[in-house]
């Protein structure tokens, strides 16, 4: 599977980001997958991981489903969010997301977090903008593409 960019300070998935949680995405087929190592850093109380951390997750997650599918640099122009049950601290989790719908203007797109054996814990949905031409090349000329091949966006 391969690997999706990344901006090297993201607070999902930026390895240059000490505090942050250093997620690598992948394609996998029409969806966009990582492993994520929740700890107790990102907890809310004792190893319960915050619901603002999850979201964070599930918003690049399904961020990139839609930018990766689509070709179109992205923005979340809205996000819900329902937490099915509470994630732990130390729980082998995954992160799945896939584009939904293309609507040109707003490309909505959906996602769960999920434990090891496939229960839901997080699941929520997206509604992304695609970003003008110009703002579109900047954030793409600070993408890190190292193990990854290049994605040619559409502007």
């Amino acid at each position: 599977m391969p690997n999706l960019p990344t901006y090297l300070k993201c607070i999902v998935c930026g390895s240059e980001n000490h505090r942050g949680l250093n997620i690598r995405f992948r394609v996998d087929g029409s969806e966009i997958r990582s492993e994520v190592p929740f700890n107790e850093e990102f907890c809310g109380f004792k190893d319960i991981v915050h619901g603002g951390i999850l979201t964070a997750v599930l918003d690049e997650a399904m961020g990139w489903a839609a930018a990766y599918t689509t070709r179109r640099m992205c923005h979340a122009a809205e996000l819900t969010i329902r937490f099915v049950r509470p994630t732990r601290a130390g729980e082998k989790v995954e992160v799945v997301a896939r584009m939904e719908r293309d609507r040109r203007r707003i490309i909505e797109a959906s996602g769960e977090i999920l434990t090891s054996t496939g229960e839901v814990l997080v699941r929520g949905t997206g509604k992304f903008m695609p970003l003008p031409p110009d703002q579109a090349k900047l954030v793409e000329s600070y993408l890190e593409y190292e193990d990854c091949d290049r994605i040619h966006f559409v502007y």
